[in-house]
């Protein structure tokens, strides 16, 4: 098909990466199998191929790809890295854990490497490995906003409080003082020592400081499980959805929300207007099947058959909608 440059590896290198960039990834991995077998661009064909297997989902051939590379070259961290990432997809943390000692011995005084290898360590559950390693980085950058933030994410996973609520003052007094995260690292230390109430008031100051907030949005639902502290979530979200009426996931959260409480007639309202409106399909179908239930809820069967019907058009092998 491309004539004219037979021998010239980095023109098909490049031509691979172009055919890629069109959505053409068959193409760019059928030029890519080709030029692993030239020696000369053997190690940087098999490290892009393992990458466009990766993202196709294709592990298996991934690793293979990579693993081939590392026979070239096997300290090259990058392919030692994506390596790892395929072990943890496929399930083989052992063997995951041995490129994680791999890169260990090679020894680092950078804190974002070492807050790279806390992130791989979680991904195979040494959680307490993982804390070490950002207390090194913690040294070498005390201030650094991003690892402080892992780091209290950490302690709470492994129900270190106090530490939690130590770095979390020290980030409060770094100049990220205000960060609506450092809110939402408050609600979550609260709410992992069962003070609901505390938890819902830093979500709940978190949403007012940023009202497109998801993540304080979807904490600040998981909180709200007791009559008063749900009765607070309705007010405030009725209130954001009727100023932002486009924003359906605000909408779709609140009508679940009144749903589970069984407060059917304003949850009917809630779902009803999502429907009007361009939602995803997965998304339509669900709300079709939660009308469903709550019609079987009121014993009105006939609706209940027409909006489970509807659902069960949308998504046909779907076991909840389909019972």
């Amino acid at each position: 098909m491309y004539k004219g440059k037979p021998d010239n590896g980095s023109y098909w290198l490049q031509l691979a990466r172009f055919e890629n960039d069109l959505g053409n990834s068959k193409e760019a991995i059928r030029i890519l199998e080709k030029q692993s077998r030239n020696i000369k661009f053997q190690e940087k064909a098999l490290n892009k191929l393992a990458t466009l297997y990766f993202q196709a989902k294709q592990f298996d051939k991934s690793l293979d790809a990579v693993s081939r590379s590392l026979k070239n070259n096997r300290l090259d961290v990058q392919a030692i890295e994506l390596k790892f990432q395929n072990l943890v997809a496929l399930g083989k943390l052992a063997d995951a854990k041995h490129q994680i000692n791999i890169l260990q011995g090679l020894g680092t005084t950078d804190e974002y490497k070492l807050l790279k290898l806390s992130r791989m360590l979680q991904q195979v559950k040494e959680f307490q490995s993982a804390d070490n390693n950002l207390t090194q980085a913690l040294e070498l950058a005390p201030d650094n906003i991003t690892i402080l933030i892992d780091s209290i994410k950490l302690k709470i996973r492994l129900n270190d409080y106090k530490g939690a609520s130590y770095l979390l003052n020290k980030a409060k007094q770094t100049q990220y003082t205000g960060d609506i995260r450092l809110l939402i690292l408050s609600g979550d230390i609260a709410f992992a020592k069962n003070n609901k109430q505390q938890a819902f008031n830093y979500y709940q100051q978190a949403l007012k400081q940023d009202k497109a907030n998801t993540i304080a949005l979807v904490k600040l639902a998981q909180t709200s499980t007791t009559p008063s502290l749900s009765e607070q979530f309705i007010k405030q979200l009725t209130a954001l959805v009727n100023e932002f009426p486009h924003r359906n996931f605000q909408q779709h959260t609140l009508a679940d929300h009144l749903m589970v409480n069984k407060k059917y007639n304003l949850a009917k309202y809630q779902y009803q207007l999502l429907l009007t409106k361009a939602i995803p399909t997965n998304k339509r179908a669900v709300a079709l099947n939660n009308l469903a239930n709550i019609y079987i809820i009121e014993k009105d069967f006939a609706s209940a058959v027409e909006f489970a019907t509807q659902a069960l058009a949308i998504v046909k092998a779907e076991a909840a909608i389909v019972d």
